[in-house]
């Protein structure tokens, strides 16, 4: 069985439908005997619109994209843009799968994958990562009534014309239901997932935690994404309101809360300075996230 894959973010991208997409692939090749193909971005070290490689047992398209910043939206914009149209360009060299899968990065990529699909004759699947336009709603700089009433015309498209629907809880399937007019019976719910055989507790006491004067205090780590939709302020809120407990080597002046995501640069910077807290954005801090790509840390003064 053929399966191909239609999402910007894929290996070694650390965006998490990336990573997602990453391990599901190769799991679908090794464990399960799928031919498997993705079509991504990141293809910008080639003349040509498309290049191709492998990597653990799965074929990569690598279309080619620009990579402006996303904090505007003309720069968000433009990287979708340059993506979808690679990625149509791709999806004439993608064969004849049997099940062709359209995720959420961008959020119109799912057109690609359908007319794939349709060309082929295969099954379209829309695995549903995001819901837009309320997603986009969330970001103050991206709000349009015109690009919104794109994204809700083509979700729409999508979940009516797709195969099979996958959404990533309950609460996403009634809104797919009740917001897009998706039909029930094609919704498969399934959660997303943490690789428990790769992510495994290590020792607190390590060269990064020294490095950074971790090692000796109290750490809570939120190990997921802080994006631009996402609220940075719920957790500043949480650090303010730590309790001090004078004599004790945990206390307040020493708790950190370490986090991850775009969002930080945006509202704060690399180094900030609140009432009862500090913020610091270590870059590529891998060696302690297990390959995450950034790490904040906040903590009360």
């Amino acid at each position: 069985m053929l399966v191909v894959f239609f999402n910007r973010s894929y290996w070694p991208d650390f965006g998490a439908t990336g990573q997602l997409l990453t391990e599901l692939s190769q799991d679908l090749a090794k464990e399960h005997g799928c031919d498997v193909s993705v079509v991504a971005g990141g293809g910008k070290k080639s003349f040509g619109l498309v290049s191709r490689e492998r990597h653990q047992g799965v074929d990569i398209l690598r279309a080619k994209e620009t990579r402006l910043a996303r904090r505007s939206f003309l720069g968000r914009f433009t990287n979708y843009l340059s993506y979808f149209f690679s990625a149509l360009w791709a999806s004439l060299r993608i064969g004849r799968p049997d099940v062709v899968v359209g995720l959420t990065d961008p959020p119109i990529i799912g057109l690609v994958a359908w007319a794939a699909a349709r060309r082929t004759g295969a099954r379209f699947v829309f695995l549903c990562q995001d819901i837009f336009p309320e997603v986009a709603n969330l970001l103050e700089d991206f709000r349009s009534e015109r690009v919104n009433w794109v994204l809700e015309r083509v979700n729409r498209f999508l979940v009516r014309r797709a195969d099979r629907i996958i959404a990533l809880g309950e609460t996403m399937k009634r809104r797919l239901v009740e917001g897009k007019g998706a039909s029930p019976e094609k919704i498969t719910v399934i959660h997303n997932w943490a690789d428990s055989g790769l992510l495994s507790p290590g020792p607190k006491d390590n060269p990064f935690s020294r490095e950074h004067g971790l090692h000796d205090r109290f750490v809570v780590l939120h190990a997921g994404n802080i994006g631009l939709s996402q609220n940075l302020d719920s957790v500043l809120d949480v650090a303010s309101g730590v309790e001090e407990r004078p004599g004790r080597k945990d206390h307040a002046s020493s708790a950190v809360w370490t986090s991850i995501g775009a969002s930080i640069r945006q509202t704060v910077g690399p180094f900030a300075v609140g009432s009862a807290y500090v913020v610091r954005y270590f870059e590529n801090a891998r060696n302690c996230c297990g390959g995450t790509p950034g790490m904040v840390g906040v903590w009360s003064k």
